[in-house]
């Protein structure tokens, strides 16, 4: 009788180490086969649907640097899926910290590089307005129902981009990559003119232009990257999120 104990006892152990060798296994195919972010200096902002915390009143930072962006303005984000939406009435400030110093004399900073998967999530032409904006006149990748657009600089003549692009068709997703003196849309540079501005901070819906919006992820670096890095950024996140660039 304990010989067939200790028999029965050997048989757990033995298939009970084969399970655990397998769910390490498994564990480790799933790591090898995840997309990771290309390991790039100056990452101090980077926000997906999963970092929004319960109640949509805090976008928390996964780069480690702890700059979360507080929800404002009436109607908190909501989670779906794999990202978050907003109304009109929804306002994210990010932290002046994701951004790098600003030059003495300059107006803002024009250390950043921001990439952002966003889409308006409304057909109501009059909620199409800014996304992304900022100060001075500073907006990022929508106004006016346009997409893949950038504008800088106090004046309405600030303009990087043509102002009435359409790169996406009615609520598609749209890959942004910004810095001070240049704008690419899904992977192609879209830069007409040079700038001299730089931006203060960076929001959403903080100007009378707002818009219902979607957002899949935001990265924000707090230097100008180089068109190599830019590219590295851009494909982690064209195969995150199954874009066809």
């Amino acid at each position: 009788m304990v010989s067939i104990v200790v028999v029965l006892i050997a048989i757990g152990v033995y298939f009970g180490t084969k399970t655990d060798e397998k769910n390490k296994d498994e564990d480790k195919d799933e790591d090898e086969t995840k997309i990771k972010i290309p390991t790039i200096k100056g990452l101090t902002g980077h926000y997906t649907g999963a970092s929004l915390n319960a109640d949509g009143t805090v976008w928390n930072d996964l780069s480690g640097k702890k700059n979360n962006a507080k929800v404002t303005g009436g109607d908190n984000l909501k989670k779906v899926g794999d990202y978050v939406t907003g109304t009109t009435k929804s306002i994210i400030i990010f932290p002046q910290e994701v951004l790098g110093q600003p030059i003495p004399g300059d107006t803002g900073s024009k250390n950043y590089t921001l990439f952002h998967v966003t889409k308006y999530n409304t057909t109501d032409k009059d909620k199409r307005r800014r996304i992304f904006t900022g100060v001075p006149n500073w907006l990022s990748g929508f106004w006016n129902n346009s997409t893949g657009v950038s504008h800088r600089g106090k004046t309405s003549w600030g303009w990087i981009t043509h102002h009435d692009n359409k790169i996406t068709d009615e609520n598609e997703w749209l890959l942004s990559t910004d810095k001070y003196d240049m704008y690419r849309a899904n992977g192609a540079d879209k830069t007409e003119a040079g700038s001299e501005s730089g931006v203060n901070e960076i929001t959403i819906n903080t100007d009378n232009e707002t818009s219902d919006f979607a957002i899949k992820e935001v990265l924000i670096y707090n230097r100008n990257l180089s068109i190599d890095e830019i590219k590295k950024v851009e494909a982690y996140l064209e195969a995150t999120h199954d874009m066809k660039l």
